[in-house]
């Protein structure tokens, strides 16, 4: 959760051209985003989370 809250941190939220956020909020309020939070959470995650998925994670092929 602390390594979470620390890519959120840092994520420079110029590039996708959304406001800037909250990190500890993001990580706190995960159940019960609305809108322009859950928008920002969608356009982010990618760049976030991909770091730390493993290889089966982010395969793009189903699982068998």
């Amino acid at each position: 959760l602390v390594e979470v809250e620390a890519r959120w941190r840092t994520f420079n939220t110029d590039t996708l051209n959304i406001p800037p956020f909250q990190p500890k909020f993001i990580v706190n309020h995960y159940k019960s985003f609305i809108g322009k939070d859950f928008q920002t959470v969608i356009q982010a995650a990618p760049f976030i989370f991909f770091p730390i998925m493993t290889i089966y994670d982010s395969s793009p092929l189903p699982r068998a």
